[in-house]
């Protein structure tokens, strides 16, 4: 059988799929099921930590970290998914914003982080959006990670 696209499918056996939601033994697929499982376009597995959603376990790992410099006093006012303008808004056209994941201050220096995989780091409209963020706000140090 497939690859089975629904969040309650606990497993199968002879050709027959158990789903938790309905509580019984289904062929193939749960057709009930409103709630399938979206693949993400790069992949990614999204996390909560902390009660806060975060679009991978890398970036997660990343808050873990940094909210542990903050506590150490290493750094110091984590800020999560701070927007930016980077295009201003002109008749007939909205906004652009770059959204950093983290931004924070360490030794004396505001610094702009992203997390990004590395197919991610490709993406031509990141790239661009990425280098008018360097260029609109000298002031920041940017990193990837």
């Amino acid at each position: 059988m497939g690859k089975v696209n629904c969040k309650f499918f606990q497993g199968e056996a002879f050709g027959y799929s158990f789903c938790s939601k309905r509580g019984s033994i289904v062929p193939g697929m749960c057709s009930r099921c409103s709630e399938r499982v979206s693949k993400s376009k790069y992949n990614n597995e999204k996390t909560i930590v902390d009660n806060i959603r975060f679009d991978s376990k890398k970036e997660s790992l990343r808050w873990l970290e940094l909210k542990l410099l903050e506590k150490d006093g290493v750094i110091k006012n984590l800020e999560r998914q701070k927007r930016f303008q980077i295009v201003p808004k002109t008749k007939g056209e909205r906004a652009v914003f770059y959204q950093a994941d983290f931004v924070y201050e360490q030794d004396g220096k505001l610094i702009c982080e992203d997390t990004k995989s590395s197919i991610t780091k490709k993406n031509p409209t990141y790239i661009i959006k990425r280098k008018l963020f360097k260029y609109l706000f000298p002031e920041y140090e940017f990193r990837e990670s």
